[in-house]
């Protein structure tokens, strides 16, 4: 019992982690965002537990098929998403002076939205930050990334292809001081 707990403890700490630290410490981020690992982290968690568990063999290789066979999918869609998600390089706009950066990620917003994130990341080594500084919804192809223009070191634009531009404004950290959701459905999937 104590090892199915670990198992489910492990995702819950794993998607607690990136939930509260994603956006901040890019390290922790970069750390702690393996799926595949901690799915089969907690898929052998789960067939140990089988194993020490249950006195017999049969039925702890029982529960290990099965177990297997309803994490393959799991592990399968994980490895689908992603492999789509690595196609579309990072864009990356270095700030005048090389404090920050602004990274637009091209892959998608959400399961099955088309769309980008613009990220703003501090230039800091083990300190550097990153937030999220627009949410672009690009349902309607027209409301597509465009361009990302630095006019000052806190101050940027961004261009979608229908030709709107919206401003981001930064504070002298390198946070934005609002977040910015472009398209008809943006502020509904990033939130």
């Amino acid at each position: 019992m104590a090892l199915f707990t670990g198992a489910a403890a492990l995702v819950v700490v794993e998607v607690d982690l990136v939930a509260r630290f994603a956006g901040t410490w890019i390290w922790v981020d970069r750390l702690c965002w393996h799926p595949i690992t901690v799915q089969l982290v907690a898929l052998a968690l789960v067939v140990e537990a089988f194993w020490i568990g249950l006195r017999s063999n049969r039925l702890a290789a029982a529960g290990t098929v099965v177990a297997v066979v309803v994490a393959l999918p799991l592990l399968l869609f994980t490895r689908v998403l992603l492999d789509n998600s690595a196609t579309a390089p990072d864009q990356l706009f270095p700030a005048p002076g090389g404090r920050w950066t602004a990274v637009v990620d091209a892959v998608s917003v959400h399961i099955g939205e088309d769309g980008s994130h613009v990220w703003i990341e501090t230039n800091q080594g083990i300190r550097s930050r990153r937030w999220l500084a627009a949410c672009i919804d690009a349902d309607d192809p027209e409301d597509e990334f465009s361009a990302f223009t630095w006019n000052t070191p806190q101050r940027a634009s961004i261009q979608t292809l229908r030709g709107d531009v919206y401003t981001v404004l930064l504070d002298p950290t390198g946070r934005p001081l609002a977040h910015l959701d472009i398209g008809s459905q943006a502020a509904m999937i990033c939130g």
